[in-house]
């Protein structure tokens, strides 16, 4: 998503879901293109239904297709005019980074040149990379080992101490103390429980 001042969708040709395949052609005002395939990906832009008015323009791009994991992936918006039919220039920002590139600039060029895109056409543009299964997962994964090399062929015990009331003796209320056994599936909590009632204590046994 970005966000571009006083951008008109329609006027800019930046094509909806009822025109993917424009996002295909040469002269399409947005290009989404894996770095990593050398392949454009077809793909639709839309506005943000919650934002509105011309300085809240949130351009959301919508891939028609599910993008590969671990891939590094282009996204350029050209050609885009305003509500007056006037070129949306570059941002500052975007501008300073093109005059004087700093590695991961260079690489977005790169990028361009790969796509066949022209920078001078481009108002902004940028590159992301589709995190994957084993990225996401790989510290939980990692943590999960080490506790198990910790557990080795057993598991840690838990206890603890509940105060509970027992509705069938009114005002009476039962402390129970629990030992159980994790992460073993099926293994049912050993409880004692002492039952204190205004006259006196009675100690009981349960699951």
């Amino acid at each position: 998503m970005v966000v571009v001042v006083g951008v008109d969708l329609v006027a800019s040709e930046l094509r909806d879901q009822t025109d993917i395949g424009a996002s295909l052609t040469s002269d399409s005002a947005l290009v989404l293109f894996d770095i990593d395939t050398g392949q454009r990906v077809p793909a639709w832009a839309e506005l943000h239904a919650g934002l509105h008015g011309p300085q809240r323009r949130l351009i959301t791009i919508q891939p028609a297709v599910a993008l590969t994991e671990g891939h590094t992936h282009l996204v350029a918006l050209r050609f885009l005019v305003d509500d007056d039919g006037n070129a949306i220039e570059k941002g500052l920002a975007f501008a300073e980074r093109l005059a004087a590139p700093d590695s991961h600039t260079r690489a977005l060029l790169d990028g361009f040149d790969a796509a066949d895109v022209a920078v001078d056409d481009v108002v902004v543009g940028w590159t992301f990379t589709v995190s994957s299964a084993e990225s996401i997962s790989r510290r939980l994964r990692h943590m999960w080992q080490e506790t198990r090399v910790d557990l080795g062929e057993g598991a840690p015990h838990s206890s603890s101490n509940r105060t509970s009331r027992l509705a069938r003796r009114g005002s009476s209320r039962a402390r129970s103390r629990c030992r159980s056994t994790w992460p073993a599936m099926g293994d049912r909590a050993r409880c004692s429980t002492m039952t204190t009632t205004p006259t006196g204590s009675r100690p009981a046994t349960g699951p």
